[in-house]
């Protein structure tokens, strides 16, 4: 219990200094947006809105399409309800401006510090509080808790990495567990691992990547593209990481030998990158064409750099086979159900601990395929490419597997159903 008292001092005393000095960088690297800083620290860039408010916290671009699906399910019941909508990515909060309904607001939520925490409260007095998937921050939690804030979480989900360090500080994380209001999970594993730690009665709703809408896209820019590739074969390579694009980049140059005009697609899961990865590639000699700054595409080109901010949707829809990064090395995976939704033959690496149980279920369907390097990587790209029926039955296989669990929604709003009543 010592543990707690110590970090709600340091947040208070020391760490709005850290966060003050480290600002221009996160602005620099694109990790912040200058005019929207003051949201990081309490501050609202607009006024609550009358009437019963939900306030749902969604770390990044995953979890804000559950909440999207998560609002239009909850308004169907409550149509007079708003919504504060917050999020820590830029890429997230981008996306949740455009697409969020009238009836709700995005704020970016502040940084875990006492007394930005209360003037966030304060002024948004939220009526409900709804948590997704992990994020688990000590003052949000106890500030909740004491201006009598229901806190729910929705989507549970403690990787290998997190538990095993909440694992060391069962002290710190019980008395926070405690006071959510409902532990809403995915898995039995994952109930497991909330009760281990000292959560209460946490129950398994399934997961809600499932429920979430498929990804929207610009269908002019769509046109356009296909238009621009034409017949030429492709390949997209979303979500990568640094350190994975070295083994696509080399999977490209073998699938080349035999497929001599292959166009690489590649979606940095932070398109900030995008000018080093251009840099990295010509290295290799690579001729590439670089969305961010409007190069058109060529029939020469060989790599297609998407380094955008929500545009993975455009190229799922466009393309028939996919890589989804962070599996090559051990980010632990990123989200394999939305390509899944969009008929894509889909292929990860082996580092899928994130989303273990999602991947196991694809695997057992045969609706992926998992590869090791980058030549298996070539390997497999070089076999969807020449066999339509394995690329089409591993992308029927996928669809399946992604329609067949998404219940979970279902059962979601069974379980808010009692405190939307009290709302």
């Amino acid at each position: 219990m010592v543990m707690l008292p110590l970090y709600r001092f340091i947040s208070k005393t020391i760490a709005p200094w850290f966060i003050q000095q480290t600002l221009a960088e996160r602005i620099k690297k694109g990790k912040e947006l200058p005019e929207r800083i003051p949201e990081r620290k309490g501050y609202s860039s607009r006024p609550r809105p009358e009437g019963s408010l939900i306030w749902i916290h969604s770390a990044s671009v995953g979890e804000a399409q559950i909440a999207l699906t998560l609002i239009k399910n909850i308004t169907k019941l409550r149509p007079e309800i708003k919504f504060l909508v917050t999020s820590v990515t830029v890429t997230s909060g981008q996306m949740l401006v455009k697409q969020l309904p009238s009836q709700a607001i995005h704020q970016f939520i502040p940084f875990d510090v006492p007394q930005w925490v209360n003037k966030f409260l304060d002024t948004w007095k939220p009526n409900l509080a709804i948590w997704i998937e992990s994020e688990l921050w000590p003052n949000f939690i106890e500030a909740v808790h004491a201006h009598n804030i229901p806190l729910l979480l929705i989507n549970g989900h403690l990787s290998d990495k997190s538990f095993k360090r909440w694992g060391f500080a069962r002290g710190f994380i019980r008395p926070l567990l405690e006071k959510f209001s409902s532990l809403m999970v995915q898995s039995s594993e994952q109930v497991q691992r909330f009760k281990s730690l000292g959560g209460v009665n946490p129950i398994a709703t399934g997961n809600l990547k499932f429920a979430a809408a498929p990804l929207k896209c610009d269908l002019k820019k769509l046109k356009e593209f296909k238009s621009i590739v034409g017949n030429r074969p492709f390949w997209v390579a979303a979500s990568t990481h640094d350190g994975e694009e070295i083994s696509i980049i080399k999977a490209h140059q073998r699938v080349k030998k035999s497929f001599n005009n292959i166009l690489t697609v590649i979606v940095p899961r932070h398109p900030e990158r995008g000018p080093t990865l251009k840099a990295m590639m010509k290295q290799y000699g690579l001729k590439v064409a670089c969305r961010s700054t409007n190069d058109k595409l060529l029939n020469t080109d060989e790599i297609y750099l998407a380094d955008t901010l929500g545009e993975l949707g455009l190229f799922y829809n466009a393309a028939n086979i996919v890589f989804v990064g962070g599996s090559l090395i051990s980010i632990g995976g990123h989200n394999i159900i939305e390509p899944a939704r969009l008929n894509c033959a889909i292929l990860h690496g082996p580092h899928m601990h994130n989303a273990r149980s999602v991947s196991v279920l694809f695997a057992k369907a045969q609706g992926s395929l998992e590869i090791s390097d980058e030549q298996t990587l070539a390997e497999a790209i070089e076999s969807l490419l020449r066999n339509e029926s394995l690329r089409n039955t591993l992308a029927k296989n996928a669809l399946r597997v992604a329609e067949s669990e998404d219940q979970a929604m279902t059962r979601v709003i069974k379980t808010l159903n009692p405190f939307l009543k009290n709302l």
